[in-house]
């Protein structure tokens, strides 16, 4: 399901990622902020530290964007790993 507004901090650009939700101006996905997060257990800061290019304003919106859209993220990432 595509959202009717994306977050400010978050853009799908077929040009970037091939489409992929990433944080505005950068090439990180919504789905490494997810894996960083919930899977290697960084918190937001711990995440901004490793990417100083990011703001804590950059990594909530994404983690939102990721448990509004988790299917559309879980599928994304099911397809990359068949490839």
């Amino acid at each position: 399901m595509e959202p009717a507004i994306l977050p400010t901090h978050i853009e799908k650009d077929p040009r970037v990622c091939g489409g992929k939700a990433c944080i505005k101006g950068t090439r990180i996905r919504v789905q490494d902020i997810y894996v960083w997060h919930e899977l290697e257990n960084l918190s937001p800061e711990e995440i901004v530290n490793v990417f100083p290019q990011l703001s804590l304003s950059d990594v909530y919106p994404a983690l939102t964007y990721f448990w509004d859209f988790r299917e559309e993220i879980h599928a994304d990432m099911e397809a990359a790993e068949k490839t």
